[in-house]
């Protein structure tokens, strides 16, 4: 049973630091973000480099859907906003949500100055606001959300554009 347990943390690390590797070495990690929202968020993904989805949808029921299913996607009011060349995540601000789901808001800002913004239209369920900006020489890859709260964000080093 340790040994077990030793072994799957020794292999998490090495994916850890795999992922890590494969991370710093992409030029632009997010090309494009996507949300859904009715009378709170209840769906936040960021589609990397190559190909990979992560953050989360919602149904109304709390399940968590497939991103990969961009049908699902749409059925629940999702649409992808396409990053710029060289455009990356930096800052990201919103509004808690009173009753679950992920947040009220969200509000992504890049280093272009432009502000990519999906919000909820039931004020009585908006809470305290939230701001995060990502250390020098990182931008934002996930931003994690639950239960109504944010919870911090995912923020991988990039190299400059040649």
């Amino acid at each position: 049973s340790s040994e077990l347990f030793e072994a799957a943390l020794q292999l998490s690390q090495l994916l850890a630091s795999i992922h890590g590797e494969v991370s710093q070495g992409a030029r632009q990690h997010v090309m494009r973000v996507n949300a859904g929202w009715g009378w709170a968020l209840h769906g936040l993904a960021f589609e990397l480099r190559d190909g990979t989805r992560v953050g989360q949808f919602l149904e109304n029921n709390g399940a968590k859907m497939d991103l990969l299913g961009d049908a699902a996607l749409r059925r629940r009011g999702a649409g992808w906003k396409s990053l710029r060349e060289g455009e990356r995540i930096l800052k990201v601000r919103g509004h808690n949500c009173k009753s679950g789901y992920l947040a009220y808001d969200i509000e992504l800002v890049t280093n272009c100055d432009r502000s990519i913004h999906f919000s909820a239209n039931h004020p009585e369920w908006k809470g305290t606001a939230f701001e995060w900006a990502a250390p020098p020489g990182h931008e934002i890859e996930n931003v994690h959300l639950d239960g109504g709260h944010f919870r911090g964000c995912t923020a991988v080093r990039y190299l400059p554009f040649s």
